[in-house]
């Protein structure tokens, strides 16, 4: 685990409490989010720079699109997993500075438990740029996903990488690309590495 130093983020109480959204456009701010956040329907929503903490499922669906530059998503709780789904779009980048400079997803590592998972399975999920450590949970990229083409880079570290039912994953590595750092021991010379 390269990033196995890397400390969790601090932060307070709950701010925000279970947030559903089906419709129109919302713009979020960084902070604690308890009970879930849904993005539903036609809902187009834009994250603002900073941190976010998940406690509770992150869900997009539909045809719903999440946006954002310079985010980094903290997920904790033990429903606090990812779920991309359906036609959803999904164009984030990870951040830039701060704790989770060149963090995009940071699964909180005090979660365990083999059936712990972060399901991509959304049509449109072309922008992943930054790193993914979830290193206690799987990572399951499901059919007719297109995950993370048009990202400069994206860095997995996981449990497991699950890629089932034939979609598209991407793992790029155009790090120059972005002002997205990446984090010591992910760069290096050769353009992909799996490791058992």
């Amino acid at each position: 685990d390269p990033l196995a130093s890397r400390p969790r983020p601090s932060y307070g109480a709950c701010e925000f409490s279970k947030t559903d959204l089906k419709t129109g456009m919302t713009t979020l701010k960084p902070g604690v989010y308890c009970g879930g956040v849904f993005v539903s329907g036609d809902a187009v929503v834009d994250l603002e720079p900073g941190e976010y903490i998940f406690n509770g499922p992150l869900v997009v669906k539909d045809k719903a699109t999440l946006r954002g530059d310079d985010v980094g998503l903290f997920m904790t709780g033990a429903a606090g997993v990812i779920k991309f789904m359906n036609d959803a779009t999904i164009d984030l980048n990870g951040r830039e500075s701060g704790a989770m400079s060149g963090l995009l997803i940071f699964d909180d590592p005090l979660q365990k438990g083999s059936m712990r998972a972060h399901i991509v399975s959304a049509s449109n999920a072309r922008n992943l740029t930054g790193t993914i450590y979830i290193p206690n949970a799987n990572f399951v990229v499901e059919p007719s996903a297109l995950v993370a083409q048009d990202s400069a880079y994206t860095a997995i570290v996981a449990k497991r990488l699950i890629v089932q039912g034939g979609p598209t994953l991407v793992l790029n590595t155009n790090y120059s690309d972005t002002s997205v750092p990446v984090p010591d021991g992910i760069k290096s010379a050769a353009a992909i590495h799996l490791v058992d």
